[in-house]
C-alpha cells in the first residue's frame, strides 16, 4: 500500500494492489481525485462502488474507530476516526 500526501502531510489517495482511491470520501478529496490528470473511467467506476459500500456501512452503523475500536453508535463522546 502506498499513499499520496499533501505538503502538510495529509493523505490524499491510497494505492492498494494497483488501484488508487481517495483516502476518505469528503467532497474536497473526491473532487480533487475525480478532476485529477491520470484518472480513467475504470477508476471512477471503482470510486462509485467504494462510495456505495461506504454509504451502506453508514446506514447500518458498522463503522469502528481506527484508534480505540469503539463502534460509531457508541455512547462515549470522544474524538474518533471512522
Amino acid at each position: 500500500m502506498s499513499y499520496t500526501l499533501t505538503e502538510t502531510g495529509k493523505v490524499l489517495t491510497e494505492t492498494q494492489e494497483g488501484i488508487t482511491m481517495p483516502a476518505d470520501y469528503s467532497f474536497a478529496t473526491v473532487n480533487d481525485y475525480v478532476h485529477g490528470m491520470e484518472v480513467h473511467f475504470e477508476d471512477l467506476q471503482a470510486l462509485c462502488l467504494g462510495m456505495a459500500d461506504h454509504i451502506d456501512k453508514l446506514r447500518r452503523g458498522e463503522f469502528i474507530c481506527q484508534r480505540c475500536g469503539l463502534r460509531k453508535d457508541s455512547e462515549r463522546s470522544t474524538e474518533h476516526e471512522f
